[in-house]
This record gives structure tokens, sequence and C-alpha cells, in this order.
């Protein structure tokens, strides 16, 4: 027996898919419990997404297709056999297709919010660079270890990864400084919203800029170039509320919609803004004249279940053989970083996210929960779909009632009770799942074919058989 014969009745073996398909039944359990006890993206990282799980795939379609192989030239009694084969090696390349294409990922809207975006379980750090450019460098596993990483920009500097963090306990706090920026604290009041408080810290990246439903809040400081006239014009004809420091210790306000006339004045502590929005009151509580927002990160001993861990990077930017001073970042943040020769770049880390094809809209959302407890015992999401493509169309996605488009499948996975309240939605595409249908259809259609239709099949050619064979014995003549 030659080498390569030898070889291939050891792949087409079925002692092999004995084993190959235990050792799938066995991964397959032991990841379900490791997901329940770690978290989903644990279980895709360290399984699923895994190339020896794929390569156990790719063993057993092996051994599949090189059995069916073996029997060439098929007859017609092998029909059964080979739709079941043909059937699991569509299965087999579906899901190798979802694991390699597919992608699972969440989107988190409070009611009134869209989103095209969606979260992916995955991190970057992305880098903003002052000619527009954007870099989005994936960050491995933050609990993994790794060593000081340099990745080149497009401007000549480098950004350095040098520390990480795979938990931390972050906190902020407000102190008055000299050197601050001004802030307004305020809330909204309304019959159908009840309270919704928030904050403003001009010219800050991060909290300048306050959404509410259709409504942006934003909060800037008058320059030479962009005077108060101008900035407060700026917003005219849309959904905004613009506040503008002038640089002499007040603060003006110009409220506009697209319906309604603006509304402009000086602000003050404690005032009453009767908005052009909904029906809805804009009081301001407190103005701080000058605050210095203060971070504080600690590492802390990180949670079981990934989902629950707040990740931080330590990064700089470099020039040449001149290093700029590190500094943390924690996930979910963007912070302003200084170049050696002067320059700056803004770097955020965060979840890598990519863009539907349509846009998301959270209606409402209702729960509903157990009599006398605070367990949910059912919670849904009322959703419109925006595509350019395929128009606008509402739907209801529930626990059990998950939302189909394009490809994307749409689930209802958590939610969060505040003043408004909020869904997470868990999206996920699979490309290989015409491919695992087709093969179900075609195993089942195989298995019934062995199982019941051969043996109806030969018992018919069996009859008929008997049939011929007695009308031959009577016609023949007697000896």
């Amino acid at each position: 027996m030659t080498t390569a014969r030898w070889l291939l009745d050891k792949l087409a073996s079925i002692r092999l898919a004995v084993v190959t398909m235990t050792t799938l039944a066995a991964v397959c359990g032991a990841a379900t419990v490791y997901e329940s006890r770690w978290g989903t993206p644990a279980a895709q990282r360290i399984v699923y997404q895994s190339p020896w799980f794929a390569l156990l795939l790719a063993l057993l379609g092996a051994n599949v297709l090189l059995s069916m192989l073996k029997r060439w030239p098929w007859k017609a009694h092998h029909i059964g056999f080979v739709l079941a084969h043909v059937g699991i090696l569509l299965l087999l390349a579906g899901s190798l297709v979802s694991l390699r294409f597919g992608l699972d990922g969440s989107v988190t809207l409070a009611e009134g919010e869209s989103a095209s975006q969606i979260a992916l379980p995955a991190r970057t750090v992305t880098v903003a660079l002052a000619s527009g450019a954007n870099v989005a460098i994936p960050v491995r596993h933050a609990g993994e270890f790794w060593g000081e990483e340099r990745h080149p920009l497009p401007n000549g500097a480098a950004l350095v990864l040098t520390r990480h963090q795979p938990h931390v306990d972050y906190h902020e706090r407000l102190v008055d400084a000299p050197t601050g920026s001004p802030v307004l604290e305020y809330h909204f009041e309304g019959a159908e919203i009840g309270r919704q408080e928030g904050l403003l810290i001009a010219d800050d990246p991060e909290r300048a800029r306050a959404d509410f439903g259709p409504v942006q809040l934003i909060f800037l400081s008058a320059t030479a170039t962009h005077p108060v006239t101008t900035l407060l014009a700026a917003g005219a004809g849309e959904a905004r509320g613009f506040f503008v420091n002038d640089g002499s210790g007040s603060i003006r306000y110009a409220l506009s919609s697209r319906k309604r006339a603006t509304l402009a004045g000086m602000v003050t502590e404690g005032a009453r803004l009767q908005t052009p929005w909904m029906a809805l009151t804009l009081v301001i509580d407190r103005v701080r004249p000058s605050v210095r927002l203060e971070r504080h990160l600690a590492a802390e001993p990180p949670p079981q279940k990934e989902s629950q861990r707040l990740p931080a990077v330590e990064v700089r930017l470099d020039r040449g053989d001149r290093a700029g001073a590190p500094e943390w970042i924690a996930a979910g943040e963007t912070r302003d970083l200084a170049e050696p020769d002067g320059g700056s770049a803004r770097v955020s880390f965060g979840d890598a996210t990519t863009t539907l094809p349509f846009r998301v809209t959270l209606l409402h959302f209702r729960s509903q929960k157990y009599p006398g407890t605070t367990m949910a015992a059912t919670y849904e999401s009322q959703v419109r779909i925006d595509d350019p493509e395929q128009g606008s169309f509402e739907r209801l996605v529930a626990m059990n009632r998950p939302l189909h488009h394009r490809g994307y499948t749409l689930f209802q996975s958590s939610y969060a009770e505040g003043e408004r309240m909020t869904s997470v939605l868990a999206v996920s595409r699979a490309p290989g799942l015409p491919l695992v249908y087709g093969g179900t259809a075609l195993l089942v259609l195989g298995a019934a074919w062995m199982f019941y239709l051969k043996p109806w099949l030969a018992k018919r050619r069996g009859e008929r058989a008997l049939h011929r064979h007695l009308a031959v014995s009577l016609t023949a003549p007697a000896r």
C-alpha cells in the first residue's frame, strides 16, 4: 500500500469521524460552560473564533468528503449516503464562512435615539490627526500580556502602546480652578419624561455636546474668528441649543427649532427656559465659571465576565527618537495627546465599530415584571428601520422575536432602567446561514432516504422479483 493510499484510508475512516465528532461535542459542551462563567466574548475568542476550532471543522469536512470519494463511482443505492454527506459538508462550510466573515455586535439606544454604528467585541485605539485623517489600531485582548507596540502614523509621528490594565476603577470629579472651563449643570422637565439631568463643559472634546433625542446642546467659547453672534446663529433652523461663553464671565444662549422662532438671552442660575422642543422646560441648576475635570484611574482585580471589565491602555506620541508624555486612557475615553515637537492628536480607546447599511431608531421600550418581584418577565423594543435603499418601516423586537433585515439579525439582548429606558440590541450577521439551511435540508433528506425510502424501495423490488418468479414458475411446462 502506498503512503498516499494509506493516508487516504486514515482520513476517510469511520474511526477518525467518530473521534472528530466526539471531540467537537466535548469542545462545544465545555465552551458552553465557559461562556456561562466568563461571557460570550471570551468564549468566542478562546474557542469558536480560534484557528484550532476552524481546523477541527476542516478535518471533519475532509473526512466526510474523502469517505464519499472512496465510493466513487456512485450507484443508485448510494443516493441517501451522498445526500447526507453533502448536507454535512454544506453545514461545515456555512459554519466556517460565518466564523470568518460574520459578525456579532451590539447597539445601545435610549428612547428617541438612533444609530447606524454597532460596537464589536474587540478594542481599538483611534488616532484623529490634525489633517483630518483617522487611524484605527487594533488592540489585542487586554487580559493578555503584550509589550511595547509602535505604530507609525501618516504625519510622521508614531503612536506607542506601552502598558495596559485589564480592569481599572475610573471616576471623575469637577474641581474649581482658576484656569479651568465654565460648566453648566442643567435638567430637562416634561410631562412624559420626568426629570433628565446633565452637564456641559465648554470646549471639552467629550462634554461640550449632549444629545437629548433629536435635540443637541452645545457649549462653546467665543473667539475673534467665531464671535458670540456667529456661534449663536449657527443652529438656526435646527433643533439645537447653543450656549456661548463670551469671555467676560457671562454666558448667552440661543434655543432654535425647525418650526418655531429662536429663543435667546443670558444664562442665569435657576432660570427656567421654555424650549421650542416638545413642550420641554430647560432648567439651569448651576453655573460654575471655572472648573477643571479631575480623573482617577486605579488598577483593580478584573471581574470574571469580560463584559463587566473596564480596561485601560497607556499610550504616547513619539516623533523620531523623541518620546512624548505617556497617558492612560480608559475604554470609552478620548484624550488630547501632545507630541514632542508641540503638535497634538486626539486619541480614543474603545470598542471597534462597524456601520450598518441602515439606521435603527428606538421608538419605545416596554418591560413587564413577574408579579411581586423586580425581575423582568419580558421586554421588547419598538424600533424604526430607515434604509436608504428599501425605505422605512417599524418592527417589534422582543426576547423571542428577532428582526431580520438585509442579512442582519437584531435580538433583544438586555436593557437599563432610567429616566429614559435604554435598550441593548444584539446584532449578528451570518453569511453562511443559507449554506447551513441547505445542508440541514439535504442531511434530513439523506437520512430519510437511507432509513425509510431505501428499505421501502428494496422491499418493493423484492416483492416484484418474487411475483415475477412465481409467474414464471406457474407458466413453465411440467416435466
